[in-house]
């Protein structure tokens, strides 16, 4: 039998240290990615939630310019020529 050296010790130990190593990083990587897909998930949402804000906005601008537009229209037919003098 054969005695170990000092470098087969330290081959030894490298070699644990590279496999712990790739544990860790492999282990950080696939924490990071989970993060990653949440924040995604969080992103769409706003932007989806951004998308109806804006939808709402311009629905309800529409409909304050229609009732304006209206209110004038009345206001020339009926009430138009009392201010005209």
């Amino acid at each position: 039998m054969q005695t170990m050296t000092a470098i087969d010790v330290f081959f030894y130990a490298f070699s644990i240290g590279f496999v712990i190593l790739v544990i860790v990083i492999s282990f950080t990587s696939y924490h990071i990615i989970k993060t990653l897909q949440g924040i995604k998930v969080v992103i769409e949402d706003v932007r989806d939630t951004t998308r109806d804000v804006r939808t709402v906005k311009n629905t309800v601008k529409l409909g304050v310019f229609q009732i304006a537009s209206m209110a004038l229209r009345l206001f020339m037919k009926k009430g138009g020529e009392k201010y005209a003098h």
